[in-house]
């Protein structure tokens, strides 16, 4: 279901695919948590940010 793609900055980055949608994955083996997951589709994706800048404000 994940598929390991690289590890930049300390990171460990995987995608998988959750009801049809792409997404990539940040884990911080260190802490053994998620930091980080994103939708690569770019609807889903403009719709993330909008709801995290939403969010943040």
């Amino acid at each position: 279901m994940f598929r390991f793609m690289e590890s930049r900055h300390g990171f460990d980055m995987y995608v998988t695919s959750y009801n049809g949608e792409q997404y990539t994955i940040q884990y911080d083996p260190e802490l053994e948590r998620i930091e980080q997951m994103r939708p690569i589709n770019y609807t889903l994706s403009t719709l993330f940010h909008s709801f995290m800048e939403d969010k943040e404000n």
